[in-house]
């Protein structure tokens, strides 16, 4: 569910699968973005699956904080080709997640920084 909240601007997100849906030019900002803060996702097991995004080739800086319980994965590359997710990654900074399992859940390519 996405609420739009046009005139005061900012607007409110449930589930990252709906934003990228949603926005049609959300997923290109977050290809381009330097730095990414992921707070308080609610029903997201793995975050790079559940948002749908092909790599972050100017990520220099990932933060992951305070997402309960659901999150097992960072990126899961079990069901898709291996790939260069975070090529140029300086800091990552993961809290609160219970549940993470691993980082990466199957293979990724050499030239990959996670």
């Amino acid at each position: 569910m996405v609420d739009n909240l046009k005139g005061q601007g900012s607007w409110n997100s449930w589930g990252c699968q709906s934003i990228v849906q949603e926005y049609s030019g959300v997923d290109m900002l977050l290809k381009k973005a330097e730095t990414l803060n992921l707070l308080e996702l609610e029903d997201v097991e793995t975050v790079l699956n559940d948002i749908r995004i092909d790599g972050f080739s100017n990520l220099k800086a990932l933060t992951v904080a305070r997402c309960g319980d659901k999150i097992k994965y960072l990126v899961d590359t079990k069901e898709r080709m291996p790939r260069c997710v975070f090529p140029a990654v300086e800091k990552l900074y993961l809290s609160r997640m219970q549940d993470l399992r691993q980082i990466c859940h199957g293979h990724l390519l050499s030239t990959s920084v996670l």
